[in-house]
């Protein structure tokens, strides 16, 4: 009515909030953490890449297998892919065609 709350009220909504607030500083820290371990991951994946340790069906580190030149192959390609993903996006912020400069 004139905007006034009750102390119960008011303790209410601030257990409420506070709640909230670590729920969401505890997703908060899961996601970093999970970021963490997958960019760990990645780091150790592109390392053993370019080292050629792959293992193939008895294969060997250090060995050239069709598995670690299709790995290759296929990082070129990305390579490519994410240049031309640059060059339209770079584009896609020129145009003046009704979108979005």
């Amino acid at each position: 009515m004139f905007g006034l709350v009750t102390k119960r009220r008011h303790d209410q909504e601030l257990l409420a909030a506070n709640a909230e607030t670590a729920r969401v500083r505890a997703e908060r820290d899961t996601a970093l953490d999970e970021r963490d371990a997958f960019k760990e991951a990645a780091k150790t994946a592109a390392r053993i890449v370019d080292q050629g340790e792959i293992y193939a069906e008895g294969g060997r580190p250090g060995r050239r297998t069709p598995l670690t030149l299709e790995l290759a192959r296929a990082r070129d390609h990305a390579r490519v892919l994410d240049k031309r993903l640059a060059e339209l996006e770079a584009i896609n912020r020129r145009c003046t065609c009704g979108g979005t400069a």
